[in-house]
């Protein structure tokens, strides 16, 4: 891999590296998106740098001009990163951990525990750190209390720091905060605060601040955006992983960057149903959701390629190839595109990411809403309508996107839109795309779903039980206790308020002697329903919980509870028939609810 000149390897003071970062001289670029090392990580980064152990390279990109990449400085700091001398392409969450802790900006206090204060033997064993609230953290504030403890907190070391010389005070004349805290933790007078204070500068302070070098690989300010990127992620250990939406804004290099982010961040504001798709937190969801964009525009391009992350730049370059406003129309077009495709998604029972089935079809139906809209017959919008549904059932129900899924998709988005163009003209389409082939695709029937030698699993493991879940939820199946209607909506409502729950028909304590645990969680044998209905059902048999269910009810007639159960597609007489063992039921109830899903299978995959 070339990088023109090459790389070199130098080090640097901690102190060096604080002042840099403090003036704006090193910054981060935008495609590291946050940062989130955890306080423990901070403390045996902190603990690792005292003993002088390995705590990894750094990854420094020269700047000269103008910079490589959109950037950032770190959290906290102010000065402007236009005239940064390097970019950090790995060590962010190692440096701005040094400057939080250092400058005093963190979550959380950080001390150092060293052998005996009161000796001034300052061998450091422990770093512990104290929230301000806590009991114990507002104990340590007072330094008369953490000196009995032998506790030294990290932030007065940085009193005040400079490249040249020893570590020095802004004003020389003035005490530090060092001298202020040592003159509180000791008492004696002047002098015994003095002598903690000199120990504290040399064995702590200096030990930190100029004499731990880090050590840092230097990429020649020449090294190309793309061999930058390249070699950022291979060898990138952080905890958070760099997204290809990232990679590609970094890569496409135009002047859109923060109004393409801050147009997601809006477009997800208002539209709160997508966030039910997506990572709650900010900085994981507008990667997430940019992807999900750049791979509808992959298919929807010019040239029409596969929504591979290789592509991601090409498409994302197109889109703003007429500048930015035009850009910027294009990308809500195709957001309006996608909650389209979402909409489907939610009316056919995957209402949330934890229920949809699959997701890359989702892309395909988002590509295709431009042909679908150019139809305006309404018998042949119905035929359409139809058959974009049954695309997207039989890509959760068959192994078509198993393998190769992206050439697939693009397979079958270029067979779709010739057949919508088809419709759009004469109200028929003459060749249904690949995945319609039972013989390479078959969709499962009742023997293949109800097999407990090859149990479906329930939503988590697996595409083929969450398409079941989606089966029985698209027709707004009723909860058991509530009787509540749930529709996406209540569905989003519950999984908001951690209030949806998975249900096993078949309790796993009824079911655990007669059969394996992979047998219980059968796809067949799972329901879902409000956690109101889940914590009343427990681990009774069937026939047992559905009467309580009528006995505390009271009002309640069995008519409408077997209304309620069967709108599962679960069926109720099973559930009832107490004169057979557990065991022979348990069978009995699974091969009768695949049969009655593979009735409504049979409905929704046909066009």
């Amino acid at each position: 891999m070339q990088t023109g000149k090459p790389a070199r390897y130098e080090a640097r003071s901690i102190r060096h590296w604080l002042v840099m970062a403090d003036r704006a001289e090193v910054a981060l670029p935008n495609f590291q998106r946050s940062y989130v090392w955890p306080n423990q990580r901070i403390a045996e980064y902190l603990l690792a740098l005292f003993e002088n152990r390995p705590t990894g390279t750094f990854l420094i990109l020269e700047v000269q001009g103008e910079l490589t990449f959109a950037s950032r400085t770190l959290k906290g700091v102010t000065a402007d990163p236009k005239d940064a001398q390097e970019l950090v392409l790995d060590g962010q969450q190692r440096l701005t951990s040094l400057w939080s802790v250092l400058k005093g900006k963190a979550a959380q206090t950080f001390y150092l525990r060293v052998k005996d204060l009161n000796k001034r033997e300052m061998g450091v064993e422990k770093v512990l750190f104290y929230s301000a609230t806590s009991a114990q953290g507002k104990r340590l504030i007072n330094p008369r209390f953490a000196y009995e403890h032998n506790l030294v907190p990290i932030d007065i070391l940085l009193d005040g720091i400079g490249i040249e010389g020893k570590v020095y005070k802004k004003d020389p004349d003035e005490p530090g905060d060092i001298w202020h805290w040592c003159k509180k933790a000791r008492s004696g007078g002047d002098n015994a605060a003095r002598k903690l204070e000199k120990a504290i500068t040399l064995r702590l302070q200096q030990r930190l601040l100029l004499e731990r070098n880090l050590h840092y690989c230097v990429l020649p300010a020449n090294t190309e955006p793309r061999v930058a990127i390249e070699i950022f992620v291979e060898t990138n250990k952080s905890s958070t992983k760099i997204r290809r939406f990232d990679i590609a804004v970094a890569l496409a290099q135009g002047n859109y960057e923060e109004d393409l982010r801050e147009r997601i961040v809006r477009f997800y504001d208002d539209n709160p149903d997508v966030g039910h798709y997506f990572d709650r937190e900010r900085e994981k969801w507008i990667p997430q959701v940019g992807e999900w964009l750049l791979k509808v525009a992959c298919l929807k391009g010019k040239k029409a390629r596969a929504p591979k992350e290789q592509y991601f730049e090409e498409a994302l370059i197109e889109l703003f190839d007429r500048g930015r406003d035009k850009g910027m129309e294009q990308l809500d077009r195709l957001q309006n595109d996608l909650v389209a495709a979402l909409d489907v998604a939610a009316r056919m029972g995957g209402a949330s990411r934890q229920t949809l089935p699959a997701w890359p079809p989702i892309h395909v139906i988002a590509a295709l809403q431009d042909d679908l809209q150019g139809i305006s017959n309404p018998a042949w919008m119905g035929t359409a309508t139809r058959l974009l549904h049954a695309y997207l059932w039989r890509s959760c129900l068959t192994s078509r996107y198993e393998a190769q899924a992206n050439d697939r998709l693009l397979e079958d988005f270029s067979a779709l839109r010739q057949c919508l163009g088809e419709i759009g003209g004469k109200g028929s389409y003459d060749h249904p795309p690949p995945i319609f082939d039972a013989i390479d695709y078959p969709v499962p029937d009742s023997r293949g779903l109800g097999s407990l030698a090859k149990p479906v699993q329930w939503i988590n493991p697996g595409r083929v039980g969450r398409a079941l879940a989606a089966v029985a939820m698209q027709k707004k199946p009723l909860d058991w206790v509530t009787g509540n209607e749930l529709d996406a909506k209540k569905v989003r409502d519950l999984i908001d308020n951690r209030k949806l729950n998975r249900h096993h028909v078949f309790p796993q304590n009824y079911l655990k002697f007669s059969f394996e645990k992979n047998q219980i969680n059968h796809g067949l044998n799972g329901v879902l329903l409000s956690k109101e209905g889940n914590i009343f059902l427990g681990q009774k048999a069937p026939h047992l919980y559905l009467k309580r269910i009528l006995d505390n009810s009271g009002s309640l007639k069995e008519s409408e509870l077997r209304r309620r159960v069967e709108s599962h597609l679960v069926p109720y007489d099973v559930l009832m028939d107490s004169d057979i063992s557990g065991s022979l039921r348990f069978r009995k109830f699974v091969k009768g609810r695949a049969e009655l899903m593979a009735r409504v299978i049979v409905q929704l995959v046909d066009p």
